[in-house]
């Protein structure tokens, strides 16, 4: 952003006051400021004897930089007749275009596919991605960074004379004579500042499938997705405004935890190439479990432990924690006939229950069945130059939503601890009582398309309701 620099600054304000004597006269009284820049500058520290400043610091370029980021890869891969394996890792490292700020990524990743034997198939992939960094916040509003590297007084050094980083009150004369906010200087909040991000995510699924006929196959599978995240925050008992004279350090974790198990029977027949069957039977379990938890302090003597020692702080906050489980459980049953690849017909069900819902309403049926005809195959289109593609489908089927906050079934407390004559004390209360009727919200749905092919063009045109 462009903003004034030191001269300017001071050559702003003397304007103000030639303005305030010109035009901001009250009623019955007028204004007569002195307009001698050096009565008003008169911190030797930082002005000469004629008022014009000894500094001129560009804070923007002072909390910023050009940053170089870096990026490496390894990858081994092997193939064979019944296998085949990769294996890869990458290594990220990116500077903040902020001072002391960066990010950094380490990944790496395995998958393995092979059939061991004739009736055996298996498949395994596994992905972990860490990061960690360091960042300035842009959306707190306070007295931060960004913000300060803007509205810092140009005038001011990085360092006063001590070597401490500069701050509103580095000029007590001119404090008082101006009235300025409570700030500290950008570089001083990047290098006694800290925001540190972990994050861990783990994902990953598994594979096995048994050929147990001619067209008859057994597959069971595995997936996960986990997320561990761990954020660290410290500010300085020095930082004017922010976190001075006592320190702040603040430590969260938050874990989620996310898997999916399916297993299911499929079964495909061909006869005499007119008539074609697919069938499938299954079931699946899936759960996610979300835990978080987080302390807050103050009151530090000095900034030696920072957020490693957080009981050092002698005025605690009360810590905060919470944690909950949703599941759901399905078993579902699919058919599907194809007559001389023109005219199909599918059916399926599916019965799915999920921890959500009311202890009498866990599970509901959802069926629907679907019609479709490729009229490009009949024998009066077949060869037409101009129409390569034509099919129109059409299906009815009912569909359920679970997506409803956990735990609405039950009926909950809330408590919690209150502090009453110097001392904390427990409370509790009912904040919302049992619907053991809460059920899935289902909705019948139409559906109806178009495929049209002209010229090896493809369209399509679907409509739902």
């Amino acid at each position: 952003m462009d903003v004034m620099n030191a001269q300017e600054w001071c050559d702003a304000f003397m304007i103000g006051l030639k303005n305030e004597n010109t035009w901001g006269g009250k009623k019955n009284a007028n204004f007569n400021w002195d307009l001698n820049p050096a009565s008003w500058f008169t911190d030797r520290r930082f002005f000469d004897a004629n008022g014009k400043p000894l500094y001129d610091t560009d804070w923007q370029k002072e909390a910023s930089r050009t940053a170089v980021s870096h990026n490496h890869q390894l990858s081994i891969q092997q193939g064979g007749k019944n296998s085949s394996m990769g294996a890869f890792l990458n290594y990220t490292d990116q500077q903040g275009i902020v001072e002391t700020t960066y990010s950094k990524r380490l990944n790496a990743k395995i998958a393995y596919d092979a059939k061991p034997t004739k009736w055996l198939s298996t498949a395994v992939n596994l992905a972990v991605n860490h990061t960690w960094g360091k960042y300035s916040t842009e959306t707190s509003g306070g007295q931060d960074a960004a913000r300060t590297m803007v509205e810092m007084l140009p005038w001011y050094p990085v360092y006063n004379q001590d070597g401490t980083y500069s701050t509103y009150a580095s000029s007590s004369e001119m404090m008082e004579k101006f009235g300025f906010e409570a700030m500290v200087n950008p570089l001083g909040i990047m290098n006694q500042q800290k925001r540190m991000n972990y994050n861990t995510k783990v994902f990953g699924n598994a594979a096995l499938t048994f050929h147990l006929a001619e067209g008859l196959d057994l597959k069971t599978q595995f997936g996960m997705d986990a997320n561990f995240r761990d954020y660290r925050y410290y500010s300085a008992t020095t930082l004017d405004n922010l976190s001075k004279p006592n320190g702040a350090a603040e430590y969260a974790h938050y874990n989620t935890v996310y898997w999916q198990e399916e297993t299911y029977l499929t079964y495909n027949k061909t006869i005499n190439d007119d008539h074609r069957l697919n069938v499938m039977a299954g079931l699946s379990w899936q759960e996610r479990t979300y835990a978080y938890n987080e302390s807050w302090t103050e009151g530090f003597a000095d900034d030696v432990f920072q957020d490693y020692n957080m009981g050092a702080g002698t005025t605690p906050d009360s810590p905060s924690s919470s944690w909950n489980r949703w599941a759901m459980n399905s078993y579902f049953l699919r058919v599907a006939y194809t007559l001389k690849d023109r005219y199909s017909l599918t059916a399926t069900g599916r019965y799915d229950g999920s921890s959500k819902f009311g202890e009498s309403n866990k599970y509901a049926f959802f069926p629907s069945a679907g019609l479709a005809w490729n009229v490009s195959r009949e024998s009066w289109l077949e060869d037409n130059k101009t129409i390569s593609n034509l099919k129109v489908h059409t299906s009815y089927g009912m569909t359920g939503n679970s997506e409803i906050g956990v735990y609405k079934s039950l009926g909950k407390v809330t408590s919690g601890t209150l502090l009453i004559d110097g001392s904390r004390n427990p409370y509790s209360y009912i904040s919302s009582i049992a619907n053991p009727d809460l059920k899935w919200e289902k909705t019948g749905q139409f559906d109806f398309g178009v495929e049209l092919g002209l010229w090896n063009q493809r369209l399509t045109f679907d409509v739902s309701y």
